[in-house]
């Protein structure tokens, strides 16, 4: 079973980004984007797995940020 809790999806997305071998300044570049869209779901939208995100939301989330 596939954990949908953000936290553990973009944990497990920095361990893959770590096996890429990204340069330390762009993984702390995306972890923070994505922990700032995280924020966002849960304080804007209630939404507290990965897999309620839909397209509609997330272009909501891009002008709202800008």
């Amino acid at each position: 079973m596939i954990c949908l809790d953000f936290d553990w999806q973009i944990d497990e997305f920095m361990v893959y980004c770590r096996s890429t071998q990204l340069r330390e300044k762009t993984m702390k570049s995306y972890e923070q984007t994505l922990r700032l869209f995280e924020r966002w779901c849960m304080e804007e939208m209630n939404i507290l797995a990965v897999d309620k995100v839909t397209d509609e939301r997330f272009v909501r989330y891009v002008f709202d940020i800008y």
